[in-house]
């Protein structure tokens, strides 16, 4: 079986448009920082989960904190042009020299190309 990318298909019915998705994963303590970040960056829009789980550099950490969230882990995800996600990774980098947390930056295409157009401020 031969798979076929969806970009290189011809004739789907659907245009595509390249962006980058940037994935942020920082204590829910710094959840106000990479808001101001993304609304300084001009994102249009951004999900935030609160409470992850999950394991690394050190150690375990469990998402949900009965009565505090700012001890918990946040994930920011955000899709956006390039120089859009270049600006918040050139910002993640600073904090990620004093905090811990990591950031994944990929590929992605998305269909209604309308809604990541920068905003005007």
């Amino acid at each position: 079986m031969t798979v076929i990318k969806v970009q290189e298909r011809k004739n789907i019915g659907i245009n595509l448009h390249p962006m980058k998705k940037i994935e942020i994963i920082v204590a829910g303590e710094h959840e106000h920082l990479i808001t101001s970040m993304m609304e300084e960056a001009s994102v249009t829009g951004y999900t935030l989960i609160r409470n992850v789980s999950g394991k690394g550099h050190h150690g375990f950490h469990e998402g949900k904190m009965m009565f505090n969230d700012k001890s918990s882990l946040v994930l920011f995800i955000a899709v956006a042009p390039e120089e859009v996600i270049a600006t918040i990774a050139m910002g993640m980098k600073t904090v990620f020299q004093k905090e811990s947390g990591v950031m994944f930056v990929s590929d992605v295409s998305v269909a209604r190309l309308d809604y990541f157009h920068i905003m005007n401020t």
